[in-house]
């Protein structure tokens, strides 16, 4: 076919096709292009007879606009965006095809009532059975990140929300003008608006609201510094770019009992979700098979279910547009309300491996793991229980299977005949007499006996282990 030769020319991997479905084995393809010789291979087994698919991955650049219904490509032609490929859909759809111009930055799946901005997946192409292609493929565009934002903007609108009511719920709740404002402006972000609409919102409300308590008397010009640098502050703050969840926020999770949410969000980092990023499970499932995190469907959905304090982790709402059952969406707690809620602060992030988040044992043995690796020391075992949630024997077991070295420390002191009596008064536990190697209960009358008799009295205290990783 004279199409699989433009495709070529232009670098767009295609696949071959069958009932709107690869005919092949096609993930790895998100990955890599299919070699020269496996689409050979199926161009003689006439696999391309039943249609063509193109792959649209991040080391390509592509992406594509999915309109199912009439009045979506109505509105999309309306609006002016830069023209490119574009083809019939079977049920009088349409796709846009383009290429980005910095891959580095690809977008992920975004639906919304407007219709899809495809990514990451298998797009069923013309002269495949159905597709009736409007502009010839070479009319590809390549198109600036700043064009794709506006698709992503225009595809996933900002949803509704009322900033002011967010300051006060938030100013009231900590008592502080500046915590509210702080909340409220991460509020803002996570629902996708930008500092300067969210500055524009709260401005004015910040500076004329009333102080909670005494506070001494700020100029309005000071009252705006303020509000800047805090709105600032909430937009440079923790976006999840690093390797996983902060190990603070785990041992939280634990501690709260939401093992199911700790594996499930260290997994979506993983994958290379962000914070705030909506995602249906569908996604989810292909994005952990691809990365090989072993997270089952059912794990996947009572996690997204969880909940912390009483209210959900992942915020829900149903896909719009498309036909059949809407798919639901799942909103990635921001990392940063998500730490306030825990209670803790924002911290550093230590990376898991894929088979750390196979089981809630393997992901509180890694979370135990961790600490020892990075910072070794004397730690009580009631700390480190406490940390994961877990019992002294499960943190025997831990370390046994990790081959954590558990060195006993202990504090010795040497009694005298006479004062004997003095140094054990209200001995705390853990504590005992050592006689020639000779571990005897640490009373007075028992060792004023010894010490006039000659002997050499050692009273031992305890300590904290000290933990090394071998």
């Amino acid at each position: 076919m004279d199409v699989l030769y433009k495709l070529d020319s232009l670098n767009i991997p295609y696949l071959p096709a069958a009932n709107k479905r690869p005919a092949v084995q096609w993930r790895e393809y998100l990955k890599r292009p299919p070699a020269s010789g496996e689409v050979e291979q199926w161009r003689r087994a006439g696999l391309f007879d039943g249609g063509i698919g193109v792959v649209l991955a991040r080391y390509n650049g592509l992406i594509a606009v999915d309109l199912d219904k009439s009045e979506q490509v109505d509105q999309f032609q309306r609006v002016g965006f830069p023209d490119s490929y574009s083809e019939v859909t079977p049920r009088g759809g349409m796709h846009v095809l383009y290429r980005i111009s910095a891959p580095a930055e690809y977008p992920a799946y975004t639906a919304g009532p407007r219709g899809e901005l495809a990514a990451n997946r298998f797009l069923m192409i013309a002269p495949s059975p159905g597709y009736r292609a409007l502009t010839d493929i070479g009319c590809l565009r390549q198109i600036s990140h700043s064009t794709c934002r506006d698709l992503l903007a225009y595809f996933a609108p900002a949803p509704a929300i009322d900033l002011q009511a967010e300051f006060w719920r938030a100013a009231q709740a900590a008592q502080s003008r500046n915590r509210g404002l702080f909340a409220a402006a991460l509020a803002g972000r996570r629902a996708g608006l930008t500092k300067q609409q969210v500055l524009q919102a709260l401005r004015d409300v910040f500076i004329n609201a009333p102080a909670f308590g005494r506070h001494q008397p700020e100029s309005k010009r000071e009252r705006e510094r303020e509000c800047i640098a805090t709105i600032t502050s909430a937009f440079k703050a923790y976006r999840a770019a690093g390797p996983g969840l902060p190990t603070r926020i785990r041992e939280a999770l634990l501690q709260a009992g939401a093992d199911q949410a700790a594996r499930m969000l260290d997994g979506l980092l993983l994958a290379g979700f962000r914070p705030g990023e909506q995602v249906a499970i569908r996604q989810v499932l292909e994005a952990f098979e691809r990365r090989g995190i072993p997270l089952t469907e059912r794990m996947i959905r009572q996690a997204l279910q969880a909940e912390l304090a009483g209210a959900p982790i992942f915020e829900t709402r149903a896909a719009s547009g498309g036909r059949g059952r809407p798919a639901l969406l799942y909103r990635i707690p921001d990392i940063t309300l998500l730490a306030d809620a825990c209670g803790v602060k924002v911290g550093g992030s230590t990376p898991l491996r894929p088979e750390d988040l196979a089981s809630a044992s393997s992901y509180a043995q890694a979370v135990h793991v961790d600490l020892i690796s990075r910072a070794p020391g004397r730690y009580s075992l009631d700390l480190l229980t406490t940390r994961v949630n877990r019992s002294r024997r499960t943190i025997r077991r831990y370390n046994r299977r990790a081959g954590i070295r558990v060195t006993q420390q202990c504090e010795t002191v040497e009694l005298r005949a006479g004062t004997a009596k003095y140094a054990l008064a209200n001995v705390p536990s853990g504590c005992w007499l050592d006689v020639d190697g000779q571990r005897l209960p640490p009373r007075a009358d028992l060792a004023e006996s010894l010490l006039a008799a000659g002997r050499r009295v050692l009273l031992v205290k305890q300590l904290p282990n000290h933990y090394s990783a071998e």
